[in-house]
């Protein structure tokens, strides 16, 4: 088994980060909501109370939402300023979320887009823009009370028809997966400010969905039909408090505050730009010079030393990286689960990783983290072993060596250090007839290719891991399940199916908590679908004078409103 001592250290960084991330937070008002198996209305939100700033606390507005990313300043919000971000990736798609998008478009859109349903420290839902719900296990129906009061950027009103528009063009205009609205049979408005669900059977993490991470993104169907699907993509029209107002492909997204905002007095930020910069050593040059509060990701080095200057730093984990390649192909090697084997055996991570990320990144041999769903001490993996992956080539029905090598590539996020990494791995794998060529990709390809296809090749694979925002049934569901729309060419047992599916329908946690472990260790031991090789850590700096931003701290459930400026 490959040693677990980074994996070990990086786990307790991220308990460290998640009880931060689990402390209270939102204002003086606070929003409770029943179970969401449980029937009867939940305790309902209503709008924040109008205040003129002051200078004192109490008088100046906090949200009345509530999310995961920690507690607000203790000091009195300042109004105006324009926060700039400096972010790593440009967005595929951040107005039509039925359409390719990935997890950073989520985040890019947080700012201008509202959910239905939030999450608070627990990553249970909370109200959002449906202010409270009712499960009838009997009836298989779901009833939405939503938010009254509420504009869109455009102006025209969010209420039970625009609800019930977004959530058909979801069912309508996806491959639906058990985490989105297959088993939604109707959606009923039963009054202008309510809708039902009714649903072919119950889903226990169906309403968590409603949250950022998924199908709960309202936007305004009266901007669809004005704009249409292509220009929507990159234009988000929604109800949040940043109004849409530019994008440059590759340079900057621009926000700007939105004054019809349904919470009075808030936001406190006049405007934000996401500045796009791909290049890691020109972003922390613009973050030294002032020229952002926010680089978004920087390395371990670079954040011990911005540190020690003043900035605060937020590390967490995201993803497991994995190789994932064509399995579902037999003329493809990778369909042979002896060659998949192989690949594992071949490449040492441990030092791989180690030697590249510096300890920001930790060498893993399972698809969870330490300490977090799914993960399972029991899972053997596959140590290094340069002759036995010699050995199984030999054994496999393609007979590779270096005599008759198999000579494909392989897809991964564009950076300097990842393809360090995968450079690494080319030289590793080239030694026991695995002949790869590498080939860089932006965000935006990537997720591309891994929905298009990647007949005869390899890719790298995320396994989404965002801490209490991401249920591991989702994340499956989103990478590696017959339902998945991403890495389609990875193929998927019956048997590992057949867990999925059971794992879906189990309503008590600790029931599904072993049979996540099980399917991780299917995915691993028993079958090894994809590779696994690092858990990648995202490394943030913000500025002394940037104040309750959560992008920082939690990725996609944040609360733009709450972010301010000091002087």
């Amino acid at each position: 088994m490959k040693p677990r001592r980074s994996v070990v250290s990086l786990g307790c960084l991220m308990a460290v980060v998640l009880l931060l991330a689990l402390a209270a937070c939102g204002g003086e008002e606070t929003t409770t909501t029943a179970p969401p198996t449980t029937a009867g209305p939940a305790t309902t939100a209503g709008p924040a109370t109008t205040v003129a700033p002051s200078t004192t606390e109490a008088a100046v507005p906090r949200s009345v939402l509530e999310c995961p990313q920690g507690p607000q300043s203790d000091e009195t919000p300042q109004y105006g300023g324009a926060l700039v971000v400096l972010h790593n990736a440009s967005p595929a798609n951040i107005g039509c979320f039925w359409g390719t998008t990935g997890y950073i478009d989520s985040m890019h859109a947080r700012w201008a887009i509202e959910n239905l349903v939030g999450l608070n420290e627990q990553g249970e839902p909370v109200p959002q823009l449906a202010t409270s719900w009712e499960v009838d296990e009997g009836a298989k129906t779901i009833t939405f009370h939503l938010r009254q009061g509420v504009k869109f950027h455009d102006g025209t009103d969010f209420n039970a028809q625009a609800a019930k528009w977004n959530l058909d063009m979801w069912k309508d205009k996806t491959k639906t997966t058990k985490h989105d609205l297959d088993a939604v049979t109707a959606i009923d408005v039963v009054d202008d400010y309510t809708i039902r669900l009714t649903m072919s059977e119950m889903n226990p993490l169906f309403i968590k969905g409603m949250s950022a991470n998924n199908y709960g993104k309202m936007v305004s169907p009266t901007a669809y039909e004005q704009m249409g699907e292509k220009a929507m993509n990159l234009h988000p029209v929604g109800t949040g408090p940043f109004k849409f107002e530019s994008y440059e492909p590759d340079v900057s997204i621009k926000f700007t505050k939105f004054e019809g905002y349904w919470q009075e007095g808030l936001p406190y930020l006049d405007s934000v730009e996401i500045k796009i910069i791909a290049d890691p050593t020109i972003a922390l040059t613009a973050y030294k010079s002032g020229e952002g509060q926010l680089l978004y990701q920087t390395s371990a080095a670079d954040a011990e030393a911005l540190q020690a200057e003043g900035s605060s730093v937020n590390s967490r984990i995201l993803t497991v990286w994995s190789i994932a390649g064509d399995s579902k192909s037999p003329e493809c090697p990778f369909s042979d689960q002896k060659v998949r084997e192989a690949v594992a055996y071949a490449i040492d991570n441990e030092t791989i990783v180690n030697g590249v990320f510096r300890g920001l990144y930790a060498p893993t041999d399972q698809l969870a983290v330490e300490g977090g769903q799914a993960y399972n001490p029991s899972i053997v993996g596959h140590p290094y072993d340069v002759a036995k992956a010699k050995q199984l080539l030999a054994e496999s029905a393609f007979h590779i060596s270096t005599e008759n090598p198999w000579k494909t590539k392989i897809t991964y996020n564009a950076g300097d250090e990842n393809t360090q990494m995968f450079t690494l791995i080319q030289e590793a794998l080239g030694e026991i007839g695995i002949e790869i060529a590498l080939e860089q990709a932006a965000y935006p390809a990537l997720m591309q290719k891994s929905k298009k296809g990647f007949k005869n090749e390899l890719i790298l694979m995320g396994l989404s891991y965002n801490g209490i925002e991401m249920d591991y049934s989702t994340s499956l569901s989103a990478n590696l399940s017959e339902d998945s729309t991403s890495w389609v060419d990875v193929w998927i047992p019956d048997e590992f199916n057949a867990l999925y599916r059971e794992t879906l329908a189990t309503t008590d946690p600790g029931e599904r908590e072993l049979k996540y472990e099980a399917l991780n260790k299917m995915a691993v031991d028993d079958y090894c679908l994809v590779v696994p090789l690092a858990l990648m850590t995202l490394v943030s700096a913000v500025s002394p004078n940037a104040h309750d931003l959560g992008l920082a701290s939690r990725s996609i459930e944040f609360l733009p409103e709450r972010a301010w400026l000091s002087e």
